[in-house]
Order: structure tokens, then sequence, then C-alpha cells
């Protein structure tokens, strides 16, 4: 059934909250969230132009460099009258058509095909899964070869641990159905708080798996000398970059080759660094450009771009600054050519992009097919206002960032967008457990 959005009314900050990690004037909030680089080769896009192996449509040529003029916009429940537990993410396995596949946050996987859900869920580790606040069964990604090798890893985190795991599992021999055994880890971290477990996987159109891990919560990232975000010796206020076709111990062992601190310097798994809370990011399917939202803390949201072709290394401030602001005048020294966002958000104005941000949602370049004015856009969210945002992103500047008004508070806590093979959108929400697809409006 399709549904205009409606505007609601008061937000119920549910699943996070706006506080919880309060360190003397500063606060803090959202999901996972309180909230790419490109191939090996250099390049951003798979050979041959168009999207990556593994799903999707070749959406054509990028658009002009203009401002974008949204088309009329609606949703759609993708499965009516179901009221999913915490939902905090929805994708779609390589070659799939009709199927969802839901991230409950509880511990479970559940798949939707043609509008209901099915009975059986796809993956069941709840008993394995710490569900409170920001932790829980946070993220899911499907290799590139899935349909013929079955491999997909998801990032939660664990019951009696303080940490953050990324795991591989397989396919059962019901296509449907996973094998529950967890076959390796190939990243185990230990976090000194419940906050900014990060959570995102998504695969690169390099093939490789990208990772993204909070700062270790708390508030201003009060850890070590100069906090977790600017210490290369550690993967939390990161992003990594992994080969999952490679043998190795967990952690170091799964570092991709080329990537930036292999020869030295740090870890070699990190590929990123200086990020709070990077709770969602993903790659555009047609240029290979990393989008990165990064929670921020009492101030400032942020919109990181890392262009297709980087050779990595980039450091995104944190926690010498949030969004374009100094937030510890002691730590800007060791971050003199950091990586500026290219768009942020203040919180606490009703006259923002996003109304009352707190929570930075990142989101999707739509690359889809139902509504082809909407495409080379990138739509973004905040998980307090509900509010979404958008943007074309052309030769290094952001254009015509607005608000859509289409999409204004659909439901309460806007955690979460979700892509699927043919590059159609869907919001997430686990406060109402819905989750909703983006159609064309009336």
């Amino acid at each position: 059934m399709r549904t205009l959005v409606a505007v609601v009314g008061a937000l119920s900050l549910g699943l996070w909250g706006c506080g919880g990690d309060r360190v003397g004037t500063t606060s803090d909030a959202g999901p996972g969230t309180d909230s790419g680089g490109g191939p090996s080769d250099g390049g951003g896009v798979p050979d041959g132009g168009g999207v990556p192996d593994g799903g999707g449509t070749d959406a054509g040529p990028p658009p002009v460099c203009e401002p974008p003029v949204l088309p009329s916009l609606a949703t759609e429940d993708i499965a009516p009258g179901h009221t999913f537990a915490a939902p905090v993410f929805v994708t779609q396995a390589p070659g799939a058509t009709d199927t969802l596949w839901v991230v409950e946050q509880a511990g479970r996987i559940v798949l939707v095909e043609d509008g209901a859900v099915l009975e059986t869920p796809f993956l069941d580790i709840r008993s394995r899964v710490d569900f409170g606040g920001e932790r829980g069964l946070l993220g899911l990604a499907f290799h590139p070869d899935y349909e013929s090798n079955g491999r997909f890893f998801v990032y939660y985190t664990p019951s009696a641990e303080h940490h953050n795991v990324v795991a591989e599992y397989h396919r059962s021999a019901e296509p449907l159905v996973a094998d529950g055994t967890e076959v390796q880890r190939l990243v185990d971290i230990a976090d000194p708080e419940n906050n900014h477990n990060g959570g995102m996987l998504a695969f690169g159109p390099d093939g490789y798996l990208y990772t993204g891990h909070g700062d270790g919560g708390g508030g201003g990232d009060d850890h070590g000398d100069h906090g977790n975000g600017l210490d290369l010796g550690t993967e939390l206020g990161k992003i990594l970059r992994l080969d999952v076709d490679r043998d190795g111990p967990v952690g170091a062992g799964f570092a991709a080759p080329d990537n930036p601190f292999e020869g030295g310097g740090g870890l070699p798994q990190i590929w990123a660094y200086g990020l709070r809370n990077p709770w969602r990011f993903s790659f555009d399917r047609l240029t290979g450009d990393l989008y990165i939202g990064d929670v921020g803390q009492n101030q400032w949201e942020e919109i990181d771009i890392q262009p297709a072709g980087s050779a990595g290394g980039e450091c995104y401030g944190w926690r010498a600054y949030e969004g374009l602001e100094v937030f510890r005048a002691e730590d800007v020294d060791r971050v003199p050519e950091h990586t500026e966002p290219v768009l942020v958000v203040g919180h606490e104005s009703d006259t923002e992009l996003l109304r009352g941000a707190c929570s930075i949602t990142g989101g999707y370049v739509y690359r889809g097919a139902a509504i082809p004015e909407l495409g080379g856009v990138y739509l973004f969210g905040d998980y307090c206002s509900g509010d979404v945002g958008a943007f074309r992103w052309c030769e290094g500047e952001v254009m015509g960032a607005q608000r859509v008004a289409d999409l204004r508070n659909v439901h309460p806590g806007l955690a979460s967008f979700g892509e699927d093979n043919a590059g159609e959108l869907y919001l997430v929400y686990p406060g109402g457990g819905q989750v909703v697809k983006i159609v064309p409006g009336p």
C-alpha cells in the first residue's frame, strides 16, 4: 500500500535518545548512532563502467553538474501490517530480486518476500548478541560472489564481552536460511564504553570489505593522550579496509593490500581515521565515491566524501575538530592537513537542513530507475530530527542542499537508509519497527 508522507508530531527518542554520554557541558546522541576509496588499481568504477559486480543496474553517465530539482516522493511499507523488532538496516543479497534482508538489533535477520515476512529468519544469533542502547546486531554485508560462495558478514556486539565484532557466516543448504555457525572473526575490538560502536559494513567497488568503528564512546573521545580517533594504533574511530579472501589472524591479518599504513605508521587495516562514529556510510555504485555520515558531539553533524581513486589515509579531524569548528585546541597541531567535511548541520535549529539534528544518518546516492529525476542525488537524514536531506556532489562541490519535504518525519527515529540491487532506496525506523521504500509521488 502506498501512502503519502505526512509530518508527524514530537519525536520519541526511543532506541538511542539524545543524551547519555554527557561529559562536562557536552552532550551526545544517536544510533550507533549516538548516532572508499576506489579499487586497488586506483580507479573508482569497475572495468566497463556501470555498477560493481553483484547487482544493480547501470545508471548511465554521471549527471550534469547542476543543483537537483526534486520530484514528488512517497513511501511504501515493505511489509504492510508488520512491525519489525527494532530494525536497524535493510539490504539485498546479490542476485535477489523480490527478497529483502532486514537486520533486527536484538540479533535476527528476517526476510521479506513480496510484501510478507517469512516465518523462518535468515539468521538468529540473539543468544550471542548484547542488545540494548547502541549495542546489538548492527550491520550486514554480502560477499560480491555470494550467489556462488554463500559468504556474508555481520557486525555485532557480543554478550558477555565488551567488544565490537565483524564475523563471517555462510548460507546453509536452504537458500534463504543461514548456517548459524560463526566461521571466523575478522575484527574483534575491545571497547571501553557502551556507545559509539559504529556498525556499518559495505563492500567497495574494489571487492574489499569496509568496516566502520566509533571512537570507543563516552563523550569527547576522552581516551589516551589524544583520543582514539587520532590514534593510529587502534581500530577505534576508523574505517578499516579488509581482504576477506585472505587468510590471517583476527584484525591486521585481513588488511587489504595497498592500505595506506601497510608499510608502517599505523595499523595496516586502517583505511581512514579521525572519525567519531561513522554509523552509516556508502559507496556511489556508479562513481565509486565514498559518502560517510559521521555523528557529531554537541554542535555539528557532518558528511564526509572520499572520492573514488583515493589511496586512503584521510584524517577527518576528530577530536581536534567537530565539523568545521575546533573541538580540542591542543590537538589541532596533530591534524594540520585534515580532510574537512563537505557538509555540516548544526544542532537545535528549526532553520537547519535537518531541524533539531543531533545524530546524522548517512544514506545513499540514488541510482535506481523508478525515479529518474532523483538520479545522482545523495539522500541522508538524522535520527533525532527525522528529516531527510538531499544534495548532488559534482566536481568537488555540494550542489542544491535541501530538505526533502516529502520524506519528513515518516516515523520517529530515522536510523538507516537501505539500497536494493536495482538502486532503489529505503528508510529504517527502529522505534516504530517500520521499514519503508521511497517511491514516486502522485
